[in-house]
């Protein structure tokens, strides 16, 4: 990694309708339930058959439920049915010069959500909470969030203030632009040369 470059985590996420709003509210509230160290209430959200962690404070439902929405609406107009949302967490560092000293936002971690709306659902995996493809994607980016933050706890920087979010944190929503055939590798002929 280089210098002053996030650590970033990953997401790949297949959501369905009409679940699907609900599993990216639900990975967002992980996400933040495990990167905002002030004083926090928590509580549960249940989706499918998994019971994950949420903040319960009423600005960032508010900042949740408006970044979903935009992340909903990028989705569902998308061209391919793709949409990232991307979560910087940084830290404020004095950056001096000769004269003068001003602060500056470094990230130290950068999350990236990458969804695709499913086109077709298999019958068999319509109304069951167990086998639903969103539910299964769900369970991976779960694992994988809970995986990094156990893993990299070094990487956080000190806390040094006792806000509800003592990092600077920005959420960002963009198109995932179609892919242009004429760029694509051709595939490699039978005997793969």
């Amino acid at each position: 990694m280089e210098p002053n470059s996030p650590m970033t985590v990953n997401l790949d996420l297949v959501v369905e309708r009409p679940a699907g709003k609900d599993a990216l509210r639900a990975l967002l509230h992980l996400i933040l339930f495990h990167r905002l160290f002030g004083c926090i209430k928590p509580r549960t959200t249940e989706i499918f058959d998994l019971t994950l962690p949420a903040v319960d404070e009423p600005e960032i439902d508010t900042l949740v439920n408006i970044k979903i929405d935009s992340f909903w609406r990028t989705l569902e107009s998308s061209a391919n049915s793709r949409a990232e949302m991307v979560i910087v967490f940084s830290e404020k560092r004095t950056k001096k010069s000769w004269f003068s000293s001003n602060e500056e936002e470094i990230p130290w971690e950068k999350w990236v959500i990458d969804a695709q709306l499913a086109t077709r659902v298999e019958p068999s995996q319509r109304n069951s909470p167990t086998n639903s493809v969103t539910r299964l994607h769900l369970q991976r980016c779960m694992q994988r969030v809970l995986e990094h933050v156990d893993e990299k706890r070094d990487a956080v920087p000190p806390i040094q203030t006792q806000t509800l979010s003592p990092f600077p944190m920005s959420i960002t929503v963009n198109r995932v632009p179609t892919a242009d055939p004429r760029n694509q590798a051709a595939p490699a002929g039978r005997y793969g040369r």
